[in-house]
């Protein structure tokens, strides 16, 4: 069915394959997070919920690294289970990606990627995807290996700087007090939805993919920018979509067709809180109600007690409301 649901809209490779859209919000992010790095920070978050494209950002900026005459040097963890990621774990990526002898002790390796941050003559980066789900014991250690510092042309920066790409979760861990030091610094960069660009972003999609007509009805796209908010939602669902519509024979992609990949259901907390890294566990944890009933609330199939259910609602809005972005990243101008 993919070939041809692809050869009837005259499409040559899946929506979900294109590349980067180059959208004013990533070009901002971009320039701050480097302005970030250049500065000498030593922590920074960025953040924004699954699918506003944090990944892909941070692994052009890798990509950039590899050049040889790149301006950063950046690690990357490479852990599949940031739950499970260790601060052993961190040093020993970090001294495989220096070339360093990858010692027994911390203390030694700790000493070994001190020397090496002293005399590197690039900026050295440390990048962790899925931060949110770093233990928050994890989380404070990885913080350690930012305390270091040099004077640089009458100025103090850090010898490492580490950027945390994560859901709007990590804000609320930073705020939560789960920290044994809870006086450092993190600097908040937010990768902002496409908003009023999202029209633009699914034409593009669609000409990336091979459209050389219209294939998508007026109602259809306007239901498209109702139910999503990130690339990666508009991409999913546009080939979602365009699958139904062709076991359908729509040539022109209709609005229920849409609906039904969708299937949107605008009771259904529980798809908002996820796609900021939030589990049913916290919701409960701060309505301090049992998970069960939590998760029937979050997803609109709870016929118990009105004030409990109250009390669940407003404190998965109350995470929420922590996923929206300050308008400007503490002072950083591209």
């Amino acid at each position: 069915m993919l070939q041809e649901t692809l050869e009837f809209f005259g499409l040559r490779r899946l929506p979900t394959q294109v590349g980067i859209f180059d959208s004013e919000q990533l070009k901002s992010t971009t320039a701050s997070l480097q302005t970030a790095i250049n500065q000498g920070v030593g922590l920074i978050a960025l953040l924004g919920p699954s699918g506003v494209g944090k990944t892909r950002l941070l692994d052009k900026l890798w990509q950039d690294s590899l050049a040889a005459e790149g301006p950063y040097l950046v690690v990357r963890s490479m852990a599949p289970d940031k739950g499970q990621l260790s601060l052993s774990i961190i040093l020993s990526e970090m001294t495989k990606a220096f070339g360093l002898r990858d010692r027994k002790k911390i203390s030694e390796r700790f000493s070994e990627i001190e020397n090496f941050l002293l005399n590197s003559k690039k900026r050295v980066l440390l990048i962790i995807d899925e931060a949110h789900r770093l233990k928050p014991q994890i989380l404070d250690q990885v913080r350690s290996l930012t305390d270091h510092e040099i004077e640089e042309h009458g100025e103090t920066r850090k010898l490492l700087t580490i950027v945390l790409a994560a859901q709007a979760k990590l804000r609320w861990m930073l705020k939560s007090g789960f920290f044994e030091s809870t006086s450092w610094r993190i600097m908040e960069i937010w990768l902002d939805p496409l908003d009023r660009q999202t029209d633009n972003y699914i034409n593009w999609v669609l000409k990336q993919s091979g459209a050389d007509r219209q294939i998508l009805s007026q109602e259809a796209q306007s239901e498209i920018k109702r139910i999503t908010t990130t690339p990666g939602e508009i991409k999913a669902l546009l080939w979602d979509t365009l699958q139904i519509a062709y076991s359908q024979g729509e040539d022109i992609v209709s609005a229920e067709s849409v609906r039904t990949a969708a299937k949107f259901d605008p009771n259904n907390l529980l798809a908002k809180i996820n796609k900021q890294g939030f589990t049913v566990q916290d919701v409960a944890l701060l309505a301090d109600c049992k998970k069960n009933i939590a998760e029937k609330v979050l997803r609109g199939i709870h016929q118990g007690n009105a004030e409990s259910k109250e009390r669940i609602t407003a404190s998965a809005q109350q995470l929420l409301a922590l996923s929206a972005s300050p308008l400007k990243s503490q002072g950083i101008e591209p």
